[in-house]
């Protein structure tokens, strides 16, 4: 490959750098499965590290139920819907329907509605 021909690739792919944009909607990341029981997760338990949080139950298009950990307190209203995707590969999860939230230390309670496990992520 000639000189003039590397130069070029190279241009045009910092002008396709420059074309990225970020996805809109929420970002986040994921946890893995979390036992609601117990609050284990794949990198930790939700009990021990956050207990002053609060768990949104969010169905995906696929009818899926997952959970979403935030800090605080969350403002979403039933029925909201947001897009969701990866904080650092930036994929798109998709447009996820909010159902309902409640504070982490009483997320045993989601047991007899959603089962004992389901996928969480946590917002970035």
């Amino acid at each position: 490959m000639k000189k003039s021909e590397v130069v070029s690739l190279i241009k045009e792919c910092i002008l396709e750098v420059g074309k990225f944009e970020y996805p809109r909607g929420s970002s986040i990341l994921p946890l893995g499965t979390v036992n609601l029981q117990t609050g284990s997760s794949k990198y930790f338990n939700i009990y021990t590290t956050w207990d002053d949080g609060t768990v949104e139950v969010w169905e995906t298009p696929k009818n899926t139920k997952v959970l979403v950990f935030t800090a605080g307190k969350s403002h979403q209203k039933p029925g909201t819907i947001q897009q969701f995707y990866h904080d650092q590969t930036f994929r798109v999860y998709g447009r996820w329907t909010f159902i309902e939230s409640i504070e982490n230390v009483k997320m045993k309670t989601l047991i007899p509605k959603y089962g004992k496990s389901l996928l969480g992520y946590t917002y970035k």
